[in-house]
């Protein structure tokens, strides 16, 4: 089972933690250099890496985490927290990135994945995302768009809806168009703070802080 301390191998002890959102944050993704990114990097790596943890957190599933390191000169992070929150990953000394299975058992808590699903595809206005994107605690899809009190009429009925039938989970709407229905535990902020109680029970809270980036409604 991967732990925190899986994530501290090179660095047991760390100052300092940086979380940042990727797509429009850590990744300019119109800009095709990627200057940007790759100043972050040198940065990073002369003053930073040896004593600091790099944490990236996306919406994106472990799929599109790929497909976007295939496109950017990503630095590889200490931990991956991806699915809008639903999945923490560790670096292991092998390079390889490992699921925490104490997040996963914490989400499965009163988490109902078929019931939820069922509910949300009663929704006409909202179509499901690519397979790859269903998660298990995540459920991802795509806002068909009107006006902006419709499109609120719309996620503020789905999650009365969610709360009627006794269910566990919660409506996150971000860059205008995705929904993502999360176990009511996840989210990036909740993921955030399990890792960080994580790092205080190992004694490896950063003293020199956390500093969090992101840029729309799942940050």
């Amino acid at each position: 089972m991967a732990t925190v301390q899986k994530a501290l191998h090179a660095c047991p002890k760390p100052r300092f933690m940086l979380v940042s959102d990727l797509d429009h944050t850590m990744v300019q993704n119109e800009d095709l250099t990627h200057e940007k990114l790759q100043l972050f990097n040198r940065l990073w790596s002369i003053n930073f890496s040896g004593d600091c943890l790099l944490v990236f957190s996306t919406g994106r599933s472990p799929n599109l985490f790929c497909q976007l390191w295939d496109e950017a000169p990503l630095l590889t992070p200490n931990v991956l927290i991806c699915s809008v929150g639903t999945e923490i990953f560790y670096r292991t000394a092998d390079g390889s990135l490992q699921p925490d299975e104490a997040w996963v058992a914490y989400l499965d808590q009163g988490w109902d994945k078929a019931a939820v699903q069922a509910l949300v595809g009663q929704v006409p206005q909202l179509a499901p995302q690519a397979a790859s994107e269903q998660r298990r605690h995540k459920l991802s899809y795509h806002l068909q768009r009107s006006t902006p009190e419709a499109d609120e009429a719309v996620l503020e009925g789905l999650r009365q809806s969610l709360a009627a039938a006794g269910l566990a989970a919660k409506v996150i709407y971000s860059g205008g168009v995705d929904v993502d229905v999360l176990a009511q535990g996840a989210g990036k902020g909740k993921a955030l703070e399990f890792l960080l109680k994580e790092l205080k029970e190992v004694g490896a809270y950063p003293p020199d802080g956390v500093q969090v980036n992101g840029d729309s409604g799942n940050d």
